[in-house]
């Protein structure tokens, strides 16, 4: 009994320090204002901005938003605001491919057709590597579409670029020979995880990266028609980080 005291005692603890931690920014008021500083060009109320984070050993010790997140509804840019972060989400495409090959269930020296028997067969042999290292010599999704009368601001899906894709009738080069950036390499990946695992990348990432690493604000957008809803942490979601911990 006096043991599982102390557990709670200890657990309720760290519980107060998280919530100080999460209120209090822990920097001097010079530092402060020096960041301030380097936005302040952006931090109206008619401008666009950004949101800062500063990390400094796994805590998170100052987040402040500057400028406007929505210029239409003039919705402010807040520690809690979601951003579209484009390309920066390759690299977790990348990291559950490297997964399924950890797990045995797909090699990095893989024929895409072995997965993916609708990509034409343009008589080069392109592995999963190449996707991943941008040596595919496969075209850019983007300019396929621009080149074929699509308006990039228009609704663009996933099905969509799979056909135009399925159409390409010839490389930019011989797989392995050069290096040139597509889009199409990691839309092709996403629906490799998708073929060797039996889920979206949107639920694999979930379960396999975001949930396991506390990410409880990211995905992958996949419904253009899905509502974004700012979710704030609370004390029960910090319990059950600290039993984990604890346990």
């Amino acid at each position: 009994m006096i043991i599982k005291k102390r557990i709670l005692v200890i657990i309720l603890t760290i519980i107060f320090e998280c919530t100080i931690m999460a209120c209090v920014q822990p920097l001097p008021d010079s530092t402060i204002k020096k960041i301030d500083g380097l936005f302040r060009k952006w931090n109206t109320d008619y401008s666009p901005g950004c949101t800062v984070g500063i990390v400094r050993n796994d805590s998170l010790i100052f987040s402040k938003g500057y400028g406007i997140a929505n210029l239409e509804y003039a919705i402010k840019n807040e520690p809690q605001t979601l951003f579209h972060t484009a390309s920066v989400s390759k690299q977790f495409t990348a990291f559950s491919i490297v997964l399924l090959a950890r797990q045995g269930k797909l090699k990095l020296d893989d024929d895409i057709h072995k997965w993916l028997p609708w990509f034409p067969d343009l008589k080069e042999r392109i592995t999963i590597r190449n996707l991943l290292n941008h040596t595919s010599g496969i075209r850019d999704q983007w300019e396929l579409l621009a080149i074929s009368g699509t308006r990039l601001d228009d609704v663009i899906t996933q099905d969509q670029i799979i056909k135009i894709l399925s159409k390409q009738q010839a490389l930019n080069f011989k797989p392995g020979d050069q290096f040139s950036y597509s889009n199409s390499n990691f839309t092709m990946l996403a629906e490799i995880v998708k073929a060797v695992s039996g889920q979206t990348l949107r639920q694999f990432t979930d379960s396999a990266i975001f949930k396991p690493l506390g990410m409880t604000s990211t995905h992958f957008h996949d419904d253009y028609t899905e509502i974004e809803r700012i979710v704030p942490i609370v004390i029960t979601e910090r319990i059950a980080i600290i039993l984990r911990m604890l346990f």
